[in-house]
C-alpha cells in the first residue's frame, strides 16, 4: 500500500492505493476527460507532488515538483511501465528513484509575491481559531483548508482574504499541525479509531 492520494482528470480521488492499482490507473489516461493523474503523498506538503499527463498515441509526460517553482522538473516517457516505476518509486522515497530518467528543469518563471494580511488583530485571532480547528478534525484537503480561510470573513461588503493570502495562511498553519504531529508518542486516539473500525469492518 502506497501511502498517496492519486486525483485523476474525471474527478476521482484514490486514498492509500497499492502499486498495482496506481499502475492500472496509468495505464487508464489518455481519453477525453481522462488524460492525467497528480499524486501526492500522505502527508500532503506544499507543492510536492508528481504528475503525468498522457492522450491516446502519444508519450507520456511526467512531471514532479520538490517544493518550490524552481524544482520543477518534467520528461517525456513512452511508456506506463516507465511512469509506474517512476511514481512508485517517489511515493516511497525510494533513493534514487528519478536516476534512470532524462529530467529537464521547467521555467515556471517567479513565484507572485502575496501580500501580507491586512486584519484587525481580532478578525485574525478569528480567522486561525477557525482553520485550526478545522485542521485538528483531520477531515479537510489543503486546498480545502484554504477555500475555508479565503470565505470564512466574507461579507456583503468585502472579501478580506485573497485565494492567494488564504493559500499561504493554509500552507502555514497545514505545516505547523505536521510538525505537532511529528512529536507524538505512541498510539494516538485517531489510530485506536481506525484500528476498532476496522476490527467491526472485518
Amino acid at each position: 500500500m502506497l501511502k498517496i492520494v492519486v486525483e485523476t482528470e474525471n474527478g476521482e480521488r484514490h486514498v492509500g492505493v497499492p502499486a498495482e492499482e496506481l499502475a492500472g490507473l496509468v495505464r487508464r489516461i489518455g481519453g477525453d476527460g481522462d488524460r492525467f493523474l497528480v499524486v501526492q503523498r500522505i502527508p500532503d506538503l506544499p507543492d510536492v507532488f508528481i504528475q503525468v499527463w498522457h492522450e491516446a498515441g502519444g508519450d507520456y509526460t511526467l512531471q514532479h515538483r520538490a517544493g518550490a517553482a524552481d524544482r520543477h522538473f518534467q520528461v517525456m516517457v513512452d511508456s506506463p511501465e516507465t511512469v509506474t516505476a517512476a511514481m512508485t518509486g517517489w511515493a516511497a522515497r525510494a533513493p534514487g528513484w528519478d536516476t534512470p530518467l532524462a529530467w529537464s528543469l521547467l521555467d515556471m518563471g517567479a513565484a507572485p509575491e502575496v501580500p501580507p494580511l491586512d486584519l484587525s488583530e481580532n478578525d485574525r485571532t478569528v480567522l486561525e481559531q477557525r482553520v485550526r480547528e478545522t485542521l485538528a478534525g483531520g477531515y479537510v484537503t489543503r486546498a480545502e483548508l484554504a477555500e475555508l480561510a479565503e470565505d470564512y470573513l466574507v461579507t456583503a461588503e468585502r472579501r478580506p482574504v485573497s485565494r492567494a493570502q488564504a493559500q499561504v495562511l493554509a500552507d502555514r498553519m497545514w505545516l505547523e499541525r505536521l510538525a505537532e504531529q511529528a512529536g507524538w508518542q505512541g498510539e494516538t486516539d485517531p489510530e485506536r479509531l481506525t484500528r476498532a473500525f476496522t476490527a467491526l469492518q472485518e
